[in-house]
């Protein structure tokens, strides 16, 4: 049997859906895991933010670096 349409491969596919058994238990070892791994990703992508707005301000920071030493040289 050939599926042709678009409707009968996604009804094909939530019925077998449908025959996948669930978890049962959900115990204190996997809400453990769960709060270390949304930690572990929240402080990743923090990382990564932080790494990323450094870099491209590096052009920033030399530009302010440079005019506070003009500025120092000329009052001195």
């Amino acid at each position: 049997m050939a599926l042709k349409d678009q409707n009968s491969v996604t009804m094909l596919c939530l019925f077998l859906l449908t025959l996948v058994q669930t978890a049962e238990a959900f115990d204190g070892g996997d809400a453990a895991a769960l709060l270390l791994g949304a930690t572990v990703t929240l402080v990743g992508i923090c990382a990564f933010l932080g790494w990323y707005a450094r870099k491209r301000n590096v052009i920033c920071i030399k530009i302010l670096f440079t005019l506070t030493q003009i500025r120092k040289t000329n009052f001195n």
